[in-house]
């Protein structure tokens, strides 16, 4: 009898001991992209944010939201993802534009506009890759030595002299 009384438990408690349950047994693991961001330190700006102003990071970002502004990434990486809209001049080491991406960029290794991203603005890079069907509006500078300047890295090499016109 001492038992009958323990499986005549309370319905509502029994009911509120499984709605608590429940998800915890339905939880999954984080997704595969979120650990990487937390071990690669990678920063994510998810959808539903919006920044406005001047960016500034030593770690990569990858953007689903809005930025407004500039972004300063000057040895790391930037993701515009395909939810992502970038109304910014960027200077970063290289780019990736899935999304939507307004504004001039400098990168010092690349910079992508992939087949479902657009951009309109210039490009100064000693890479670019503009994959089939992507949209791009602006300028294209591939002279390698241009984004060094950007990032105040000094060359080594000594200065090309001018060339003397013919009529002096």
């Amino acid at each position: 009898m001492f038992f009958d009384k323990k499986s005549k438990s309370d319905p509502q408690r029994s009911h509120e001991a499984a709605a608590v349950q429940k998800p915890l047994a339905e939880s999954r693991p984080l997704d595969v992209s979120v650990n990487r961001a937390i071990k690669g330190g990678q920063a994510v700006i998810g959808a539903t944010v919006k920044i406005k102003g001047e960016v500034v990071s030593d770690e990569d970002i990858a953007v689903e939201g809005l930025i407004e502004g500039s972004i300063v990434l000057k040895n790391n990486e930037l993701l515009v993802g395909s939810s992502g809209r970038v109304h910014a001049d960027v200077v970063a080491k290289s780019v990736k534009v899935d999304g939507e991406l307004h504004g001039d960029v400098e990168a010092s290794e690349r910079i992508v506009i992939s087949s479902s991203g657009s951009m309109r603005g210039n490009i100064q890079a000693p890479r670019v890759i503009l994959e089939d069907g992507a949209k791009f509006k602006g300028s294209i500078d591939m002279d390698e030595a241009a984004p060094a300047k950007a990032f105040g890295v000094v060359s080594n090499a000594a200065p090309v002299a001018k060339a003397e016109s013919a009529g002096e």
